[in-house]
């Protein structure tokens, strides 16, 4: 697999992931690009203004795809319009998926996508902007459908300090998120 898109020049670092199969959902391919950026999804308040370098995730179901025997020389190719959803960080130079993680982070039975953001930025309760504090972007698989692209997350968890950069690393670990900074 080979992520490219030739529109941005600097997608940042490419991973590869797995959503296994659930409640109607087809198993996922997630490939996740640090630098992506993200649509601005404003209109009929279907998200936020998005921004560059926000990072994001492209899911595809390749439950169909079938390989050759022989293989090709030539791969097969999918264009991120043909993802079954697209998920992105929610402003500008986030970094969203740096790392990520599927995990049931909430005890609702249902698999949520935790991506580290680890450039995120937290305004204090006295208004002090602290740069780099890093967070965890978690959306629910549940409300994701064919066709989805989001940027709003269903919630998130902060950094405390000033570059504590959470979300460097993120890992699903006996039913709970482990994240470093």
């Amino acid at each position: 697999v080979l992520p490219f898109n030739a529109a941005d020049g600097d997608e940042g670092t490419w991973r590869l992931g797995l959503v296994p199969a659930a409640a109607g959902r087809p198993p996922l391919l997630l490939a996740a690009a640090d630098r992506a950026d993200s649509p601005d999804l404003r209109a009929m308040d279907a998200g936020t203004q998005g921004g560059g370098n926000a990072g994001g995730v492209l899911l595809f179901d390749l439950s169909q795809a079938r390989g050759t025997t022989p293989a090709t020389t030539t791969p097969m190719q999918v264009s991120r319009l043909a993802a079954w959803a697209r998920v992105y960080g929610d402003q500008a130079n986030l970094n969203a998926a740096r790392s990520f993680a599927t995990i049931d982070a909430d005890a609702d039975g249902q698999q949520e996508l935790v991506l580290g953001t680890p450039y995120a930025r937290v305004v204090t309760d006295a208004g002090v902007s602290l740069a780099n504090t890093g967070q965890l972007t978690v959306f629910a698989l549940g409300r994701l459908s064919s066709g989805a692209v989001v940027n709003r997350p269903d919630y998130v968890r902060a950094g405390l300090n000033r570059t504590d950069v959470l979300g460097t690393a993120v890992e699903g670990w006996r039913g709970r998120v482990l994240a470093f900074n």
